[in-house]
């Protein structure tokens, strides 16, 4: 009776929150699973891309109950990877949208010409809708599963040295990517990121370096420099925000206040 009237003396029962924590688990996992899944039937060639790979690396995190202390294990090593995947997929797309602008005139029309056949005749609106779930819903969903879920990760994180789990987290998504490279980022076209996404051949590795007046050396890719610019870029970027997120949630569990994401 106690526990039926006063919910809060009862050692099982569920808060809100955490029950909220658990619906947007299961939504987000839903969010990646079905469209993915769709595309698979319709066209397996997206997949080539890291973005998609890495779509499905997040519905492998989100079908986790982080509620379950069984599932600890699970989430360290899939948490870290999925969240630097989605800062460092939304930060790469946005520099190469700057580049397609600069080439296109309008992101539009640029994303126009690198799009799938399925997609080539979006209008603006469902473009839009389709990017932002490609590149910026991840990172919207991994911040506000921090939000609901912050008791389950701090039971995960709490007390864990904070720069291994960073080191981590940046490392198995490299790790990742890599995966990805070799295999499916093969061939000298599918090689060259300013052929793939149409960037800005004064970006090239030639002709940056006549701009300063040296000979590149022999063999060097065409799209080395602005690759590694890129990924520098989209290191840092993600690198900032897992420290941001993993220094409150590593605090030892005997500490008090907590510093959560505003």
């Amino acid at each position: 009776i106690l526990a039926e009237r006063c919910p809060e003396h009862h050692p099982v029962a569920p808060s809100h929150h955490l029950m909220w924590g658990y619906a947007w688990e299961r939504a987000v996992m839903l969010s990646f699973g079905i469209p993915c899944g769709m595309l698979m039937l319709l066209e397996p060639t997206q997949f080539g891309f890291l973005t998609y790979w890495t779509l499905l690396l997040h519905f492998a995190y989100f079908t986790i109950d982080k509620a379950s202390p069984h599932t600890n294990v699970a989430v360290r090593v899939l948490h870290g990877g999925s969240f630097a995947g989605a800062a460092a997929v939304l930060v790469g797309y946005a520099l190469i949208c700057i580049g397609g602008k600069l080439r296109f005139g309008t992101w539009y029309a640029w994303e126009k010409q690198i799009g799938t056949p399925i997609f080539a005749d979006l209008a603006f609106g469902p473009a839009v809708a389709l990017k932002s779930w490609e590149h910026l819903w991840p990172m919207l969903a991994h911040f506000i599963d921090v939000r609901f879920n912050w008791k389950h990760l701090r039971r995960v994180y709490g007390g864990a040295p904070r720069w291994l789990t960073t080191m981590w987290a940046m490392g198995s998504y490299f790790a990742f990517g890599s995966l990805w490279e070799h295999t499916v980022k093969t061939g000298e076209g599918a090689s060259n990121t300013l052929i793939v996404y149409l960037q800005p051949q004064k970006w090239s590795t030639s002709a940056l370096c006549a701009q300063v007046g040296i000979t590149p050396p022999a063999g060097m890719a065409e799209d080395a420099i602005f690759a590694t610019v890129q990924k520098l870029i989209m290191t840092g970027v993600a690198t900032m925000l897992l420290w941001r997120i993993f220094v409150p949630l590593t605090l030892p569990p005997s500490v008090k206040s907590e510093k959560k994401i505003k």
